[in-house]
């Protein structure tokens, strides 16, 4: 039997060569008794399950997967509670939480890039929350609650440069920030808004020296050559639609279908005065916010008054809903947050709108009035 020996050992040396590098997850989730809690891999375009395991009484559980190739994101999830991590060698990463409030309230260590991503979480939560106390405070007008939740998403970006960019660009938390949303928009805008676009560049330039394997490298040099495209070269008078010469300058035209599927034109509407509202009915305090455009539309449309809104919104279906008994005329731009259109009045947050004259010639854009209705008795 000895002569056979050195052939078994060469084949249990050729098994273990075969086996790839693996990371681990482990830890315990309170309060989720027989729940299934899956490990995903977040990739670029798709998720797909790593592993899963059913929760027993005690809530323990190690899972795991074979690691890759540069940073790479993960999540652990049961129902639409989920907890984020970056992974990207073959560290064993342990977290705690408790049902139901697993992805809100978590520790985790072994992984400070998963510790930076759940700070960043946190605080997206806490944003999340305060940009809907806003819209539900009555005592604020349209534009004072547009105005407070903008500052608020502008320090929630501040912070996260500062935080998490900065120091170090390559970092897995720096990538993350980047794809974080909002009430169904990214927070970071990295093909529509210049100053975003210049953020997603620096984490490219920085990916492409420290992970030059990575796919998501490549992703990230697309992105930031599209946003670098589409924002950067606007050497037409008309396509600087902004605070210092939107007086000086006639409506860019927009052309979109409305609920009927007829094709609506801006400018079929010269000879009125035209709130130009670009928005997403999905987002928080929509609902609050048509119902004061209402009481506008109410006020000024027999004097020649009108709304042309242009929703953004990804969902068509929930768009034809939500517009449905709507007295003005609503469009929708397919191209959704991509949305050419926006580009061109550079729109970088919604809601935004601009004062339109008879004449089809801008009168200012939302950052510049201060009270709406007295703007519109001004054209009218």
């Amino acid at each position: 039997m000895f002569r056979f020996f050195p052939l078994f050992l060469l084949f249990l040396l050729a098994g273990c060569a075969q086996q790839k590098p693996r990371f681990a997850v482990e830890g315990t989730i309170e309060g989720a008794a027989d729940s299934l809690l899956l490990l995903e891999h977040v990739g670029i375009s798709s998720v797909s399950v790593v592993d899963s395991v059913r929760l027993g009484a005690d809530g323990t559980f190690a899972l795991g997967g074979e690691a890759t190739v540069g940073p790479e994101f993960y999540r652990l999830r049961i129902a639409g509670q989920a907890v984020n991590l970056a992974i990207d060698s073959t560290e064993t990463i342990t977290v705690r939480s408790a049902w139901p409030r697993m992805g809100e309230e978590y520790v985790v260590e072994g992984s400070a890039a998963s510790e930076d991503i759940r700070q960043i979480t946190v605080q997206l939560h806490a944003l999340q929350r305060a940009v809907e106390a806003v819209a539900a405070d009555r005592s604020l007008t349209i534009d004072q609650r547009q105005a407070q939740a903008q500052q608020l998403i502008e320090a929630y970006k501040t912070m996260v440069k500062n935080d998490f960019v900065l120091n170090d660009p390559a970092s897995a938390a720096a990538y993350f920030a980047l794809f974080q949303s909002l009430g169904g928009r990214l927070v970071f805008d990295p093909v529509g808004s210049w100053a975003d676009v210049r953020f997603v560049l620096s984490v490219a330039t920085a990916w492409q020296e420290a992970h030059p394997a990575s796919p998501r490298t490549a992703h990230l040099r697309a992105l930031a050559l599209r946003g670098k495209q589409q924002t950067q070269p606007r050497a037409s008078a008309l396509a600087e639609v902004d605070s210092s010469v939107v007086r000086e300058v006639g409506v860019l035209e927009i052309e979109l279908p409305d609920i009927d599927g007829r094709m609506r034109r801006l400018t079929d509407l010269k000879g009125r005065v035209v709130l130009l509202d670009f928005t997403a009915y999905a987002a928080p305090g929509s609902k609050e916010r048509i119902m004061e455009l209402r009481q506008i539309y109410a006020r000024f449309a027999e004097r020649g008054f009108e709304v042309y809104q242009v929703s953004l919104d990804a969902d068509a279906h929930y768009w034809k809903t939500a517009v449905e008994l709507l007295p003005w005329v609503c469009v929708h731009d397919a191209d959704a947050f991509e949305s050419r259109f926006a580009r061109l009045y550079r729109v970088d947050a919604l809601p935004t709108y601009f004062l339109v004259g008879r004449d089809m010639v801008l009168s200012a854009r939302d950052t510049d009035i201060a009270d709406l209705s007295a703007a519109i008795e001004s054209l009218l």
